[in-house]
């Protein structure tokens, strides 16, 4: 055997070990106990009450049916409205396993493919009375309907843009051995007027954070 043959063996073997010891084991979903996305997202806080989503706009799914099973674990859909009758449209998905293949849909995806056009897109830090969090502000539209959506996305308990941050999460928890669980966390409202829009859901988004229990919060918000 030749010194090269005996290198690319050695090689091999190498890389045949690190990926079976290397590969993730341990979900950090089976640290939470009690994620029940339906009791830890209250009916009424502040000034917000859940209303039947019948009441409000048509609220758009993380995903087309047929894959909501697969991508998530947890799926919450709520119209909440306040006392001067401004709504706020709450979705919430939650992926255990937060591989490539079973990874969060973003809203660039599923309002497309329901036949909305996005006209305006950026990240966004967004200030909560938490701290700042990377977030990420659209603008749909779909005939005269103008939907201003705020949205995040968590990797194990970090708030994440999507790509290049979205990856290194990922990588960081693979090499402590343990898969990340993920949240996708969107708020919309209908309104031509979209900087109102914004600030209202910036205000829905306190006022949930606030009353939410303190063991939930890195899941949901990443804080």
């Amino acid at each position: 055997m030749t010194l090269k043959q005996m290198i690319l063996l050695v090689s091999m073997f190498a890389a045949t070990v690190a990926a079976i010891y290397l590969e993730p084991t341990q979900k950090i979903a089976d640290e939470r106990k009690s994620f029940v996305l339906a009791n830890i997202i209250p009916q009424q806080f502040g000034d917000w009450k859940l209303i039947d989503s019948s009441e409000g706009g048509r609220i758009i799914n993380p995903e087309q049916n047929t894959l909501i099973n697969k991508l998530y674990s947890q799926t919450l859909s709520r119209t909440y409205v306040n006392s001067k009758g401004e709504q706020v449209m709450l979705v919430i998905a939650y992926g255990e396993d937060q591989s490539d293949g079973t990874q969060l849909h973003y809203p660039e995806v599923c309002y497309p493919a329901q036949g909305f056009q996005i006209i305006a897109a950026e990240n966004s830090l967004l200030k909560t009375s938490l701290g700042s969090k990377p977030a990420r502000k659209l603008i749909a539209t779909f005939s005269t309907r103008v939907e201003p959506i705020i949205y995040w996305t968590t990797i194990g308990n970090k708030a994440v843009f999507r790509g290049k941050e979205t990856r290194l999460q990922k990588l960081k928890y693979g090499l402590q051995g343990k898969i990340p669980d993920g949240i996708l966390f969107r708020t919309s409202s209908i309104t031509p007027d979209t900087t109102h829009g914004f600030e209202l859901q910036v205000s829905f988004i306190n006022n949930l954070l606030s009353v939410l229990p303190e063991n939930n919060l890195n899941a949901i918000a990443g804080l």
